[in-house]
């Protein structure tokens, strides 16, 4: 049983290393498409993402022990104060050949443009253009 665990997890672990290294999202090589179109950005340098705005995460010892109780015992304002109203998706206003612009919850919207219907969802973004 030891022995089929650790072939799992040895398993596991070269899989998870070659989907980190081969995965141009985690890391992997950008095409040359890619560079050019990142290189058109102010804070794209030298082959990297950098902050526009510089910032620290420098923080004392006490910041930190208050950050840690806050996400165990919860901040004040991270509850809503009162119920949140769900309203019903208009599916006529969808499916007409009208434009539109359905927020869906969160950061999901659908958009109807010429009769085409996208999803928009940064959750189910590859990470890049």
């Amino acid at each position: 049983m030891i022995l089929y665990l650790t072939s799992f997890l040895i398993l596991l672990c070269i899989g998870i290393t070659l989907f980190i290294n081969l995965d141009p999202v985690f890391g992997g090589n950008l095409t040359k498409e890619q560079k050019e179109y990142y290189s058109q950005f102010k804070n794209y340098v030298n082959g990297k993402f950098v902050n526009e705005i510089p910032t620290s995460l420098k923080m004392s010892l006490s910041e930190q022990i208050s950050m840690i109780k806050e996400s165990f015992a919860g901040a004040k304002g991270r509850n809503p104060d009162g119920v949140i109203l769900a309203s019903k998706i208009d599916w006529n206003k969808i499916k007409s050949e009208k434009d539109s612009l359905t927020w869906l919850g969160h950061s999901a919207f659908l958009l109807s443009i010429d009769n085409k219907k996208i999803l928009l969802n940064p959750m189910l973004s590859p990470g890049f253009i």
